[in-house]
């Protein structure tokens, strides 16, 4: 009884070492205007510190594990946020960011002028 027990609780142990390892996720990130590939998009897994970059092409490659979620950001594109499910392949398209200035301020420090 005893044994049998033993062995049924070192089963679910290894079984949940082994759910808990990441997996390689990879993907393309094309803008939703013309659907090029977005080089330089920041990939990160949230709450942890891994992250990675898309290649020129808009390729990337990052490990994370089922359940966690991906965020995509890139200046002046709307982040996009993506729950991991038993996918390895995650293509994203991110869409410009409407949000425009209301004002701007241009400031000269250090420049003087004659009198």
């Amino acid at each position: 009884m005893k044994k049998n027990l033993l062995l049924s609780l070192l089963g679910v142990i290894m079984s949940l070492a082994v759910m808990a390892q990441g997996k390689k996720i990879t993907g393309k990130v094309t803008s939703s205007d013309d659907g090029s590939g977005l080089p330089g998009v920041s990939v990160q897994v949230k709450g942890t510190s891994k992250g990675s970059q898309t290649d020129v092409d808009g390729n990337y490659s990052i490990e994370a594990a089922t359940g966690n979620t991906l965020v995509f950001s890139f200046v002046g594109m709307n982040t996009q946020e993506v729950k991991l499910g038993s996918q390895s392949v995650v293509n994203v398209s991110l869409g410009a960011d409407t949000k425009q200035l209301s004002e701007v301020v241009v400031t000269a420090i250090g420049i003087q002028r004659e009198k």
